[in-house]
C-alpha cells in the first residue's frame, strides 16, 4: 500500500513540476527515483534489525519487530536529518 501511494504522490509532484510538454515523462521520473526506493530501504533495514535482535535474544517474539521497528526509524531519521540533529 505504501509503495502504491508513494508511487501515486511522487508521479503527481513530477507532472505539477514539469514543463507542459513533457508532463508524463517528469512523473514517471520522479516516480522512478524516489517512490520505490524508500520503501524498499525501509523493509531491508526493518528486515536487518529484526534478524539482529532474533540473533542477540535466541527467541522470535514481539520485542524484537519493536525494536526493529524503532531502530529503522531513528536509522532513516538519522540518514534525513543528521547526527547532529539528535545529539
Amino acid at each position: 500500500m505504501g509503495a502504491v501511494r508513494g508511487s501515486l504522490f511522487h508521479f503527481l509532484k513530477g507532472t505539477y513540476n514539469s514543463p507542459n510538454s513533457e508532463c508524463f515523462v517528469g512523473g514517471a521520473q520522479a516516480v522512478r527515483m524516489n517512490a520505490a526506493g524508500g520503501f524498499a530501504v525501509w523493509g531491508d533495514l526493518f528486515s536487518a534489525f529484526d534478524c539482529t535482535m532474533v540473533f542477540m535474544h535466541q527467541k522470535e517474539d514481539l520485542w524484537n519487530s519493536i525494536i526493529a521497528g524503532a531502530a529503522t526509524s531513528g536509522f532513516l531519521s538519522m540518514r534525513h536529518r543528521g547526527r547532529r540533529a539528535h545529539a
